[in-house]
């Protein structure tokens, strides 16, 4: 498997889960689950703690991706995933 394109789908998949998080938090259908986002949220605001937490994570794939094994990249995919297909279901939820 190419360990490039599991870079991207990561990279992809991060800047989906701010995005989607962003919507269900901002049009009040849902709230920040992870602790840790809770209080950098409270402490920044909605945009600069989602930007300032995924893009710090990004760069961290961007500067390790080299030395990065492939298994962590697709562990990495597979909870992005998750956490995308979890929000949408926040999103379209009645």
């Amino acid at each position: 498997m190419d360990k490039t394109l599991i870079f991207y789908a990561a990279l992809a998949l991060i800047v989906l889960d701010a995005i989607d998080t962003f919507m269900i938090v901002h049009h009040g259908k849902g709230h920040e689950a992870n602790p840790g986002m809770r209080w950098l949220i409270a402490r920044l605001g909605l945009i600069p703690g989602l930007v300032l937490s995924h893009l710090a994570l990004m760069v961290l794939m961007c500067c390790y991706y080299r030395e990065m094994p492939l298994l962590t990249m697709v562990v990495i995919c597979a909870g992005y995933a998750f956490l995308f297909v979890n929000n949408m279901t926040v999103w379209f939820r009645k």
